[in-house]
């Protein structure tokens, strides 16, 4: 019972979280010294919820395919996003500005739609749809290099820094979109916690115990896209949060998806912000974008677990 209670709370603070990113941006927000304490609490704010939705939506794919290395990143997901994100900015101008979200998110859906459809539905080892995944990455990013090649030298320096993952410019509205989304994705998720558990050990099993796999999943990995495409047109991309913080959750707790998704979350929060703390520590004057950070301990975990599979 414990459980479905702290799912509920977490989802309850993400949406108390995004009304107060809402305030924030808000013209009432007059506390002392606001301008400094709202760009603090903003760049608070946008570590907790990105690093919550992208450890969330990371653990979503790694049960929904099967796959303890799926990631946003890895898949093409957060690339897509970025394309679609980047050609609402450069392509639309002000015009397309506001839909900056949506376009985020149809790209980085179409990036895991291409993704499966290059892996064939093989989804059952790492592999096939990590391989997929990569090469799918490879094609969107040079169509992303092709898209920033026309730009103008003011829109590449904005968007170049962008790409590289920052919390420092995070706009309240899109806090305030983002801890909506994903609390609604938590509650959604801990309704069907058990539902993911069948389906991480296969759609024979999942039908066996009288699961849909097909809606669930689409709408648990529309999910997935949606808040990894919120984190990407706000904070650029920020790599290897969906694998890290899922995977050395999962090997002290264990692959129940309902006791990991209130760590996970917070632990991707955590994660995030530590980050940016150490980005802040290592030059004050001129920090480090978080994503380089975030990039760096990924490289360093897939050496690793490369490494231990590899060993006797």
């Amino acid at each position: 019972m414990k459980a479905p209670i702290l799912s509920l709370s977490l989802a309850a603070l993400c949406l108390l979280l995004g009304t107060l990113g809402m305030a924030l941006g808000s013209d009432g927000f007059s506390w002392p010294e606001g301008i400094l304490l709202s760009y603090r609490l903003c760049r608070v704010l946008a570590g907790f919820l990105g690093g919550a939705a992208l450890a969330f939506s990371g653990s979503l794919f790694q049960n929904l395919f099967r796959n303890p290395l799926a990631d946003a990143y890895l898949l093409g997901v957060s690339q897509g996003a970025a394309l679609g994100a980047a050609a609402c900015l450069l392509w639309g101008g002000a015009l397309l500005a506001p839909w900056l979200p949506l376009g985020a998110f149809l790209g980085g859906f179409s990036a895991l739609l291409l993704t499966l459809a290059l892996a064939g539905g093989r989804n059952d080892s790492p592999e096939p749809l990590l391989l997929n995944g990569i090469v799918a990455g490879a094609l969107l990013s040079g169509l992303l290099l092709c898209l920033l090649s026309r730009a103008t030298s003011d829109q590449l320096a904005g968007v170049t820094w962008w790409m590289l993952g920052d919390l420092q410019a995070v706009p309240p509205v899109a806090l305030s979109i983002l801890g909506v989304a994903l609390g609604l994705a938590l509650l959604l998720a801990a309704y069907w916690s058990r539902e993911i558990n069948a389906l991480a050990l296969g759609d024979d099993w999942a039908l066996s115990l009288g699961v849909r796999p097909l809606p669930i999943r689409l709408a648990l990995l529309g999910c997935g896209a949606l808040l990894v495409a919120l984190c990407v047109s706000s904070m650029g991309i920020i790599s290897f949060v969906g694998l890290l913080v899922p995977q050395t959750l999962r090997r002290m707790l264990g692959g129940d998806f309902h006791r990991l998704l209130l760590p996970t979350a917070l632990g991707g929060g955590a994660f995030l912000q530590l980050c940016d703390l150490l980005a802040k520590g290592l030059d004050p004057v001129r920090p480090l974008p978080v994503g380089v950070l975030t990039a760096l301990a990924g490289g360093i975990f897939l050496l690793v677990a490369l490494h231990g599979r590899r060993c006797p």
